[in-house]
């Protein structure tokens, strides 16, 4: 992001400023690669969640096979012509006891999840940080006072790896 051009435009009021401001930011996130690679943690974290806990579920499978052999092992007596065979099956699978594993592995996948998401937010929160103290070293108008960004952002940072804890915590407790 372009930070100086940004400094250049001198915006008329200091709702202009924030908009301009939230563009760059956001251009800022949407180019960086590390948190490209969080966001597709993320979507595959979301994903575990949806197919561990589908382990659950029951399981319908349809099977069917078709020789033609000489001599056929499935004909009886064995004859040496070319004779040709067929089976279908359909098999149902319900776990109704695995002993807590797809609840426990359920239970993992969000715990994971969590973090992944926890860790986007820190991320985004160290991005912001970056980029209004560069805003601040420019110059540019309506961004505020770096320092008390910086602990703003610190404080929040604390906060969301707090509450992230506690999720993890009450998980783990109920899944016990």
């Amino acid at each position: 992001a372009d930070l100086s051009a940004v400094a250049r435009q001198i915006p008329a009021s200091p709702g202009e400023a924030a908009q301009s401001f939230r563009v760059v930011l956001d251009e800022a996130r949407a180019n960086r690669p590390e948190r490209k690679a969080l966001q597709f943690r993320l979507g595959a974290a979301v994903d575990r969640v949806a197919a561990v806990s589908a382990g659950s579920l029951p399981v319908l499978s349809a099977i069917g096979g078709y020789d033609f052999a000489r001599p056929n092992p499935r004909i009886f007596p064995i004859q040496r012509a070319w004779k040709p065979s067929w089976d279908l099956g359909i098999n149902v699978r319900w776990p109704l006891f695995d002993g807590g594993r797809t609840r426990t592995e359920t239970a993992e996948a969000v715990a994971n999840r969590r973090a992944v998401e926890a860790r986007l937010r820190d991320y985004d929160s160290v991005i912001d940080l970056e980029i209004r103290q560069r805003a601040a070293d420019l110059g540019v108008p309506g961004v505020g006072d770096a320092r008390g960004r910086r602990n703003v952002v610190h404080r929040e940072r604390q906060r969301h790896r707090d509450i992230d804890h506690r999720a993890h915590c009450d998980d783990r407790a109920e899944h016990r």
